[in-house]
């Protein structure tokens, strides 16, 4: 899932026209991509893991930067459910974890927390 979403945000800008992505369209090879993230995604969401939460964030940020409110908004919703249900919120979870781990968590969270942020004033 997380490559499909960075190869959406990386096929947008590519200026190299060896590749035949822009003979395709950019705007098409990146929604084909994003449809990729999104179908795999919602495979996998049942699962919660941190490559998903990580693919997550980037779709929720793609989303925002494409200016898709709703589709943003709902992936927004389901970043922070799967946070929350990797126990991100729960310190004394995280206390047990190595520090590296602890570390990598809380910035993932401290990320998708701020990333959320944007929700309310998007709405305005």
């Amino acid at each position: 899932m997380v490559s499909n979403v960075i190869a959406a945000i990386a096929s947008r800008y590519d200026t190299d026209n060896n590749t035949g992505l822009v003979v395709r369209g950019l705007h098409n090879v990146s929604e084909t991509y994003l449809d990729n993230a999104k179908s795999i995604g919602h495979q996998v969401m049942h699962n919660p893991s941190m490559d998903t939460l990580h693919a997550l964030i980037l779709l929720t940020w793609w989303e925002l930067k494409m200016d898709r409110p709703a589709s943003f908004r709902s992936y927004a919703a389901s970043m922070m459910r799967m946070g929350m249900d990797l126990g991100l919120t729960d310190q004394d979870s995280l206390m047990m974890l190595h520090e590296k781990e602890r570390v990598r968590r809380r910035s993932a969270w401290e990320v998708a927390y701020r990333l959320n942020g944007a929700v309310t004033p998007y709405d305005r």
